[in-house]
């Protein structure tokens, strides 16, 4: 099953940590319990101009949440992508796609999509 499907079809707390890879107890503790002094482990780094930068680093468990999220969106990006090239490819418009596609789930609503690695523009 494709990544933007399960992401999708996800209802509850237990089928996104399944998704993610997570128990339900660790995923809800980690977002709804733990403390956010806990889930960041702070220290300063000088600036070579003076002065010092915070920064706020998460701890393992957090980011390997960030991590396993990060991949599974881009996962879905990588899905819409490929769909929108087809369009592309077929020279099909977007609103004739959309109006095709009862279960569709996103709809494009500007007139033009810009995608930069490709210098292509739908319209």
């Amino acid at each position: 099953m494709s990544a933007l499907k399960k992401l999708r079809d996800a209802e509850s707390i237990a089928d996104v940590a399944s998704i993610l890879g997570f128990r339900t107890k660790a995923l809800s503790y980690i977002l709804y319990v733990q403390p956010d002094s806990l889930k960041y482990k702070e220290f300063d780094i000088p600036k070579k101009s003076g002065g010092v930068r915070r920064i706020a680093a998460p701890q393992s468990r957090l980011k390997l949440l960030q991590k396993r999220l990060a991949d599974l969106l881009q996962d879905c990006l990588d899905e819409i992508m490929v769909t929108l090239l087809a369009i592309i490819r077929q020279k099909r418009s977007v609103r004739s796609l959309m109006a095709s596609s009862a279960n569709c789930p996103f709809v494009l609503t500007r007139e033009s999509i810009v995608i930069e690695d490709m210098c292509l523009t739908l319209t």
